[in-house]
């Protein structure tokens, strides 16, 4: 009989140990899970913040960009008008410039 009770010993210990193992690996995935589902949920939402940051300086970027060109484009067009007038001294070119000339000193004097 102590080999039935010591063969009956280790199966329970067997038993026991695979439940205990088993209850263990459960509550480690379950733990893994749980923790992988609020890291994800959070980096989510960080993406999202890093995302709409990147737009904002994306939006500035190109606005500060357009702002230069205008001021280029500006620059040339008078620059041409100038070159051209240089060329060929049209009159309508100074009379232009004049009323332009004297519509800034009235602005500059109100």
């Amino acid at each position: 009989m102590s080999q039935k009770s010591s063969l009956l010993s280790q199966s329970l210990s067997k038993k026991v140990l695979a439940a205990v193992s088993t209850v263990f690996l459960l509550l480690f995935i379950g733990q893994y899970s749980l923790a992988r589902y609020i890291i994800s949920r959070s980096y989510s939402s960080l993406e999202q913040e890093q995302i709409l940051t990147n737009a904002e300086r994306l939006q500035q970027t190109v606005n500060k960009e357009v702002e230069e060109i205008e001021g280029l484009t500006k620059d040339w067009g008078w620059w041409i008008d100038s070159y051209e007038y240089a060329q060929s001294r049209d009159v309508a070119y100074e009379e232009a410039r004049a009323c332009h000339q004297l519509s800034q000193m009235t602005q500059a004097a109100i």
